[in-house]
C-alpha cells in the first residue's frame, strides 16, 4: 500500500480491471522504477497471462532484475494511479510486470503538497523571472508537487519578485531535470529570520512532468518516512 493517505486503495476487482483493460487500449504513458534507480517512462504494448508489458519511451534501456519491487504512476482520465508490483520479467527495453500488486489512485491531487527534509537532493533552479533571463540561481525547495512548489528565496544576489510574475526554473533532482513554468502566487517575509518563502503555480506542465514530479514527491514521502523510522 502506498505511504500516503492521499492514495486509497482499489481493491474492488471489476475496477481493478477496468484500469488495467484501459491501460492497454489507451496511449497512456506510464512512469517506472525501482527503488534506488532513476525511473523511466513507458508504453504499455500489451498484457499476457505474466502480466502487464512494457516498452522504454526514446529506446533507453531499463535496469532491473527479475522479482524486484517496481513502481508505476500513470494517469487515467479519473486520476492518477499507483501501482506496487514484481517485476517479472526485464530484457534491455522490455519489462513485465504483475497485475496482481498493490493499486491506488490518488484522491486529492491538487492537495498532494509535500514537504521537503533538509539533506534531501532536490532543488529549485530559477532561470528566468518575467521575459527576463538571470543567472541561474538555486534555491532551497520547502515543499513541493506537481502543481506548484514554495521555496526560499535567497537574501541577496536576486531581485525579489512580486505577485503575478512568471518564473521559469528547473527543479533538480539526481539523474533528471524538470523544466517548469511558474506564476507567483504568494511572499511571505519571516520578520524575526529575515528568510523570504515565494509560492509558485507551476502552469502548461506536460503529462510527462507532471508524472515525474510525482514520482519526485512519492520518492521524498518515503525518503521521509524511512528516515524517522
Amino acid at each position: 500500500m502506498s505511504d500516503s493517505n492521499d492514495f486509497q486503495p482499489v481493491t474492488f476487482e471489476k475496477e481493478r480491471e477496468r484500469v488495467f483493460q484501459d491501460l492497454v487500449l489507451k496511449p497512456v504513458l506510464v512512469t517506472a522504477w525501482t527503488p534506488g534507480l532513476r525511473p523511466l517512462f513507458f508504453h504499455v504494448h500489451g498484457v499476457d497471462s505474466a502480466g502487464l508489458n512494457l516498452t522504454v519511451v526514446d529506446g533507453d534501456g531499463a535496469e532491473g532484475s527479475q522479482g524486484d519491487i517496481v513502481e508505476l504512476l500513470f494517469s487515467m482520465d479519473d486520476g492518477q494511479y499507483h501501482l506496487r508490483t514484481e517485476l517479472k520479467a526485464a530484457l534491455h527495453d522490455r519489462w513485465t510486470v504483475g497485475m496482481d500488486g498493490e493499486l491506488s489512485r490518488l484522491q486529492r491531487r491538487s492537495n498532494f503538497r509535500t514537504m521537503v527534509p533538509r539533506g534531501f537532493q532536490a532543488l529549485l533552479k530559477v532561470t528566468g523571472i518575467k521575459t527576463r533571463q538571470i543567472q541561474k540561481t538555486d534555491m532551497a525547495l520547502i515543499d513541493i508537487s506537481a502543481g506548484g512548489a514554495r521555496v526560499r528565496w535567497p537574501k541577496s544576489g536576486l531581485v525579489l519578485p512580486q505577485e503575478g510574475d512568471a518564473l521559469s526554473a528547473e527543479v533538480r533532482t539526481p539523474g533528471r531535470e524538470i523544466e517548469v513554468f511558474g506564476i507567483v502566487k504568494n511572499i511571505r517575509l519571516d520578520a524575526d529570520t529575515g528568510d523570504t518563502d515565494v509560492g509558485l503555480e507551476f502552469h502548461n506542465i506536460s503529462g510527462r512532468d507532471e508524472q515525474a514530479l510525482l514520482q519526485l514527491c512519492l520518492q521524498i514521502r518515503r525518503h521521509t518516512s524511512y528516515g524517522t523510522r
